[in-house]
């Protein structure tokens, strides 16, 4: 089963009572990518003068939106368009851009990150998993464009199947570029999570925000998803 999901048709939600230095969605034109009428645009408040000696200053409040199609599947598969625009985060760090969730205790599971990696001048979008102890581990990724040349639209595609048991060790996360070039599939294998996806939120999550220098955005369009 297949669905296309318009910007438009997602639910958009956000950090009630924010103060004014706040990042901020928007539906538009502008962030349309791959043809389509309407994309996405997440940008980013700074706050103040870029101060990235530690994790930075920009504002953390969070802003996404969210789709609620996925019930308990065992097995997930994704795509969107992502264009890291006129982003500009510290050096070596990253913003989390998505997550996949259940929607009982388990919380978050599969996390979403576009980074910006100074090590070979690359935007990359990077992924962690969790296990059934609750731990967090590095999960596969895949190189998007280079911090030279950013603007630059990409698809990526992102899949789960999760284990058959909490003890089998046999869940799977995989993440591949798709266009207009094609990188990968990198794939973790033997994971210990029978985590069953209930929803999945794309913007600027879990105060992020905070590693913005400046007052710029990322642009996502067009996300699919499979069971």
């Amino acid at each position: 089963m297949k669905r296309v999901l318009g910007m438009a048709g997602l639910i958009v939600l956000g950090s009630a009572g924010v103060a004014m230095a706040a990042n901020t969605l928007a539906v538009n034109a502008g962030a349309a990518l791959n043809g389509t009428n309407f994309g996405l645009q997440v940008s980013f408040d700074a706050n103040a003068a870029p101060n990235c000696a530690g994790a930075g200053n920009g504002a953390t409040n969070n802003v996404y939106v969210e789709t609620t199609h996925p019930t308990d599947e065992t097995h997930y598969l994704m795509r969107f368009w992502v264009n890291p625009n006129n982003l500009n985060l510290c050096a070596n760090k990253s913003i989390r851009l998505g997550v996949l969730g259940d929607d009982g205790p388990a919380g978050q599971h599969v996390i979403i990150f576009l980074k910006r990696n100074d090590a070979d001048n690359s935007w990359r979008i990077n992924t962690w998993y969790k296990d059934e102890s609750g731990a967090f581990f590095a999960g596969p990724g895949v190189f998007l464009v280079s911090q030279a040349n950013p603007n630059q639209a990409r698809q990526v595609e992102i899949e789960w199947t999760a284990a058959t048991s909490a003890s089998s060790n046999n869940g799977i996360l995989s993440i591949r570029r798709l266009a207009p070039t094609t990188a990968g599939p990198f794939t973790a294998t033997g994971i210990d999570d029978a985590f069953q996806v209930d929803y999945g939120r794309f913007g600027i999550l879990a105060g992020s925000g905070a590693a913005a220098q400046a007052d710029t955005s990322y642009k996502f369009d067009e996300l699919e998803s499979y069971r």
